[in-house]
């Protein structure tokens, strides 16, 4: 919001007044990260107040020329001079407080990290228009957390995928996280040596114990009988 008029219902704001000597307020808010105002010109602003759990970042001796807080579950940012009263636009600053402020209007819908492991605190940042908030854990059971602009959920106990349901009277949203285990070699999926074990075996050459077959032997035995009673027979013995 750049310039909010005076008697609006959302931001308290009166006349103009001189917009020089400015400093920031909050020097390592992560908002100001690389923002340099130190050649930024301000000719007039106007008087505003502070919103409710609103914080300042830039102000002068008179009022606070930027800051940043919530309307309802809404987060706004709160200019309180037009852009055309002011040098910023010509300065490297305002590209990158414009995108610092983008960052934080519209989060990440989950933040907690790049990696998400168990028993970590998950941030789950609600559409304004949520009005319930479901989280199903991988193992089925459904968490219900109160709705805010920023849910900090703590019962990442369980590794796997859980179900963020964000519902309102017409319509709902359904997003997905993930939690990694916490135990390191279970996570390691590239290639290693592995070290079997050498087993010797010794063999006593002493005595050797064999099956052999024997009905080769009979059968030859046999047949050699059958020839002889066959040449008897017909020699007339």
């Amino acid at each position: 919001i750049f310039d909010p008029p005076e008697g609006n219902p959302f931001i308290p704001s009166g006349g103009y007044v001189q917009g020089a000597n400015l400093s920031l307020a909050e020097g390592n808010d992560p908002l100001l990260k690389y923002v340099d105002f130190s050649d930024v010109h301000v000719a007039v602003t106007r008087k505003i107040g502070n919103l409710p759990g609103g914080k300042v970042l830039v102000r002068n001796d008179l009022t606070p020329l930027i800051m940043v807080g919530a309307l309802g579950k809404a987060r706004v940012a709160v200019f309180g001079f037009d852009l055309h009263q002011s040098d910023l636009p010509l300065r490297t600053a305002f590209p990158i407080l414009m995108q610092n402020m983008l960052t934080w209007l519209l989060p990440q819908w989950v933040s907690g990290g790049d990696q998400l492991f168990t028993g970590e605190t998950v941030v789950i940042n609600t559409v304004p228009q949520a009005e319930r908030l479901l989280v199903k854990k991988p193992g089925g059971r459904t968490i219900e957390l109160p709705v805010s602009a920023n849910t900090r959920f703590q019962d990442t106990d369980e590794a796997g995928v859980y179900t963020v349901v964000q519902e309102w009277e017409d319509g709902k949203i359904i997003r997905h996280f993930a939690v990694n285990t916490r135990r390191g070699r279970e996570a390691i999926i590239r290639p290693r040596e592995i070290e079997l074990p050498v087993n010797r075996v010794t063999t006593d050459r002493s005595q050797r114990l064999t099956n052999k077959e024997l009905w080769r032997y009979g059968a030859w035995l046999a047949l050699l009988v059958l020839v002889l009673e066959g040449w008897v027979y017909a020699r007339g013995y």
